[in-house]
This record gives C-alpha cells, sequence and structure tokens, in this order.
C-alpha cells in the first residue's frame, strides 16, 4: 500500500489496485502509522517506511539529484516530518502561497506528482538517504510486511 502511494497513487486509486475499500487502506495506514511511530500524514509515513530496516528503499537514480532552493528543502523537510504548509508558514513566519510556491517547485523539480511521490523521488535521488541511514540499521522490530498481517494484530 505505501509503496502505491509512494509512486504517486491517490488513495482511491492505491485501494482499487489493492482490492480494498477507502476506509479499509485508511485504517492499514493508521495501524502502519502507529506501528512506526510516524506522524499518519503520508509523506512522513512513506520516510518512516524508507527508514524502517525491513521496508526496501527505492533504487538510486544514477542522475545528479536536482537542486533545491532553501525554502524548497524547507518545504521537503516538513514533509517529512508530517508538518502541514500551513503550520510552516505560522511556525516560519512565511507567507503561505510562499511555501505554497516553493511545494510545486520542489514537486516540478524532483517529477512529483504528490507529496509521497516526492518524498520517495528524494529518497532516489540520494536527498533524504544520509537521514534515514541511521534508523535503517536500528535494532526497532521489523514492520509486518503485509496489509492482512497489519490488520491481523489489532
Amino acid at each position: 500500500m505505501i509503496t502505491f502511494l509512494a509512486h504517486g497513487y491517490t488513495y482511491r486509486q492505491a485501494a482499487g489496485a489493492m482490492g480494498i475499500e477507502m476506509s479499509t487502506l485508511a485504517s492499514y495506514l493508521s495501524t502502519t502509522a502507529r506501528l512506526l511511530g510516524s506522524p499518519r500524514r503520508l509523506p512522513a509515513l512513506v520516510h518512516a517506511c524508507y527508514c524502517h530496516p525491513s521496508f526496501p528503499a527505492p533504487q538510486p537514480f544514477e542522475d545528479t539529484a536536482p537542486t533545491l532552493s532553501a525554502q524548497e528543502r524547507l518545504v521537503l523537510g516538513a514533509h517529512i516530518r508530517g508538518v502541514t504548509i500551513g503550520q510552516l508558514s505560522h511556525t516560519t513566519r512565511t507567507p503561505r502561497y510562499v511555501l505554497t510556491s516553493a511545494n510545486l517547485g520542489l514537486l516540478a523539480r524532483l517529477g512529483g506528482r504528490t507529496p509521497a511521490h516526492g518524498v520517495r523521488l528524494a529518497w532516489r535521488y540520494g536527498l533524504l538517504t544520509e537521514a534515514g541511514m541511521a534508523r535503517r540499521h536500528s535494532s526497532r522490530p521489523a514492520l509486518l510486511a503485509s496489509p492482512q498481517q497489519v490488520g491481523a494484530t489489532q
């Protein structure tokens, strides 16, 4: 399920591809976020999964990573922490329209369709792997492999 969403699928598309109801997908995402100790916002959940030692990190691109502006890096950092553009605007006292524009620029520069897809692409470009590698080698328990197993733990 995370893989579908990280590839830019909408919730509806991912649920359809998995043959499940959207409410079931939402339940799986909530459970996964809780197990990983991650915010439930999807870009943060994608990042948390890639940081987890039992979830495969995406294959790196051979291309050089695009150069991000300071505001694009700020927005990417907010995405992986589960912070919304509105919250980031309030915290940094940066106008929301400036951060929204930076978010659109970030997605365009990375080639992402959604913030979660942008996080995946940032991993592939190597923009997030250094921060994530310490957690990938942690001693946390393995993430359950399938949504059926996750559902069985409730």
